[in-house]
């Protein structure tokens, strides 16, 4: 515990009830319930920050274990109704959490698409003006083109016309 004075000050008791969880853990597993029960006894299951809630309901687990092995059940039972109270909770909020994640990340994909299919949209449309654009100045140069042709024949046909009749006019 001496190593804490590096964590930042929030974390310190977090990290302490790490370590002191650990204890137990191996504390039982060697079977040594008397050391269990005296880091069970250290732990502070008041939590001084946001990840400590999920580390109270491990002390109500081990003493619910020590308990078992003390023949002390009603206890026991006790401490494991609140156990899995606070696991069934955790789990509770930890699905809500991951299904507003997943929610959200659905409405984001779903926006990123409907954007994309406006940006089709916008660029089918765009085009298309500039489609609609192009055949109109393409039909009034036809038009002015046919225009000038026409008139060019027109005048090229009167000469022709005053031509004849001028010819007509000399033969006679």
């Amino acid at each position: 515990f001496n190593n804490l004075k590096n964590i930042k000050y929030n974390y310190k008791s977090t990290t302490k009830k790490i370590i002191l969880i650990s204890l137990i853990r191996y504390s039982l597993f060697s079977n040594n319930n008397s050391k269990s029960q005296y880091y069970l006894n250290l732990i502070d299951t008041l939590k001084n920050n946001k990840h400590e809630e999920r580390f109270k309901k491990y002390s109500f687990f081990y003493q619910s274990y020590l308990d078992t092995i003390n023949n002390n059940y009603k206890s026991a039972y006790f401490n494991l109704a609140q156990y899995l109270s606070l696991t069934e909770t955790q789990n509770i909020e930890d699905n809500a959490t991951t299904f507003q994640k997943l929610e959200t990340k659905y409405q984001t994909v779903k926006k990123e698409k409907e954007n994309l299919q406006l940006k089709q949209d916008n660029l089918e449309i765009e085009n298309k003006r500039k489609q609609n654009l192009n055949l109109l100045i393409a039909s009034i140069l036809t038009f002015f083109l046919g225009s000038i042709i026409a008139t060019l024949v027109l005048k090229n046909s009167k000469r022709k016309t005053k031509l004849a009749e001028q010819e007509n006019e000399l033969e006679k």
